[in-house]
């Protein structure tokens, strides 16, 4: 593990109180080389990861996205967000979306993991664990 290799963990959700909530969770266990940013929406998200990009900052590696907001919706975000970096982690989150719709989500993108709202604070920081080992195992 290369802990000095820095990225970053995008959230993006245009509720205020979900970024929070979800940003001061993940500062309890993430390691120091990870930075969080936060996005109310999914053009927002996507500009601050091309900005990220072109500057060669820290990349994108891990997003946490809601799937119901004005605009693009979580799926259209993170499909455009794969063009970005086709390696980032990608997990969907949603109180709102029936069985049916999250499988057919699931079946046409094959790209991320979803979580439902509200979610475990224990599975989030599993599958964070997970995609953090996958990271620094590629790199």
């Amino acid at each position: 593990m290369d802990g000095n290799r820095s990225y970053t963990l995008l959230i993006v959700d245009d509720d205020p109180l979900i970024l929070d909530v979800l940003r001061i969770q993940l500062e309890h266990f993430l390691p120091d080389n990870i930075t969080i940013e936060r996005s109310a929406s999914g053009e927002e998200g996507l500009q601050l990861m091309r900005e990220l990009a072109e500057d060669g900052q820290a990349p994108v590696e891990i997003i946490i996205s809601d799937y119901f907001m004005p605009g693009l919706t979580g799926t259209e975000f993170l499909l455009r967000a794969h063009v970005i970096n086709p390696a980032s982690k990608k997990i969907l989150l949603t109180g709102q979306a029936d069985e049916e719709t999250v499988n057919k989500i699931l079946e046409e993108t094959n790209l991320f993991h979803f979580m439902t709202k509200p979610w475990s604070s224990q599975e989030l920081k599993q599958l964070i664990a997970d995609f953090i080992s996958a990271i620094e195992q590629r790199i």
